[in-house]
Order: C-alpha cells, then structure tokens, then sequence
C-alpha cells in the first residue's frame, strides 16, 4: 500500500513539475504605459494601449507599474503637420534602466501619422519581448527564429543590427543618440512552421548567427 501511494506522489509531483514548465514558458512579459504625451488629436495614450493590448505576445497594463516586467515612456511632437517625432524609452522594472532608447522620426499625412506611429511602437515592444534572431546564415540566405505562427509574410523586409548603449540627456531624459546601428537588409522569401528563410539584399558586415533584426516598418500598417 505504502509504495502504491508513494508512486501516485511521484506521479502527481512529475505531473505538477510539467503543469509548472509549461507555465513559466508561456508566461507573457508585462508592459506598463504611463501618460504617453503627445497630441490627443494624433496618438492618445488610451489608444495607444488598446493597440498594444490586442497583441498576445504581451499583456498592457496602463497608469499602473505593479507586477509589470517593462515599463513604456515617451512623447510624440508634431513638426510641420507631416512628420511626428517619436522619443521612446522601454525601462527594466526592476533595474529602472533603459533596455530600448531611440528617436524616430516618422512622415506622411496628419491622419496617418498616429497609426503609424502606433504600429512602430506594437513592432518595437514586441521584439523586445521576443526578439527576432538569425538562427544561420546560409550563403546569401538568412534563417530566422520565427515561423508560422509569427506576423512574418513573404515579401517583408527586416533590417539586422547592432544594438548601442542608449546615451540620454541626463536632465530631459531624451534620446541623443539612436540605439542601434544598422548592418544588413533581409528580405523573407519562405516562412516556414518554427522558422523563416530570408534573403541577405545588402550588408556592410559579415552577419553572424544571434544577430538581432527589425522589422522596416510597412507604410500599410494600421
């Protein structure tokens, strides 16, 4: 009797330790957003959150920090009516540093603008989350880490890069220094159910596997 319940305990214990592994895998990554400034007619904070919350690969939560992984800052400033700049800074909760800091300047017509701007900043958190890799090169191809059930489409360009340490003014907090610099272009030609083949268009480096890449923002992105 007594080894008969001691298999059931070894059995519930291996059960539970596989239950316990597949939730710390599939855990989502938390991204806070406080008071996102810029104008309300172009890019709202409230409609900034709802575009971040219908991605799954993250949850949003918004004028609170508790429990979340990252914290999303910035403002939007309105130049010209045709071209928005964009301050962003991801923060790491815990440390209260800056793991993503970057200036982005992005043009098109005044109603767009906030869409666009939106889309960016979706793209971003999301490959902070989870971030898109080169598995291999092979020749002039390029192996990435996300198939099927990625947004990957044939035809989508990426570039590859190397991240910098942000540099910040140290009173405004602003971005003085972009945070990555560019040293390839991919363009997908297959995506596949665990991965995705993409051709190498140009580089100004050798690319290594682990290198990170970018999706080129679409200008359909809505």
């Amino acid at each position: 009797m007594k080894n008969k319940y001691f298999s059931l305990l070894i059995l519930f214990l291996t059960l539970f330790s596989i239950l316990s592994l597949n939730a710390a895998e599939t855990a989502k990554k938390k991204i806070a957003v406080l008071d996102f400034k810029s104008p309300s007619d172009i890019l709202s904070t409230p409609k900034l959150v709802k575009a971040l919350k219908k991605n799954a690969s993250f949850e949003t939560l918004q004028d609170t920090t508790e429990g979340a992984d990252y914290l999303l800052k910035g403002n939007a400033q309105l130049i010209d009516s045709k071209k928005l700049v964009l301050n962003l800074q991801v923060l790491d909760t815990k440390t209260d540093q800056p793991i993503y800091a970057k200036k982005l300047s992005l043009t098109g017509p005044r109603d767009n603008l906030g869409n666009l701007a939106i889309c960016e900043i979706v793209i971003i958190i999301s490959e902070i989350v989870n971030p898109i890799k080169i598995d291999s090169v092979q020749g002039s191809y390029a192996i990435l880490n996300r198939g099927e059930n990625s947004n990957f489409h044939k035809g989508m360009m990426l570039q590859a890069f190397i991240p910098n340490i942000p540099v910040l003014d140290p009173i405004t907090n602003e971005v003085l220094k972009d945070s990555e610099h560019s040293i390839a272009e991919l363009k997908i030609t297959e995506v596949l159910p665990k991965s995705s083949r993409a051709q190498i268009l140009r580089h100004s480096t050798p690319i290594q596997p682990g290198t990170l890449c970018r999706i080129i923002l679409e200008l359909e992105c809505k």
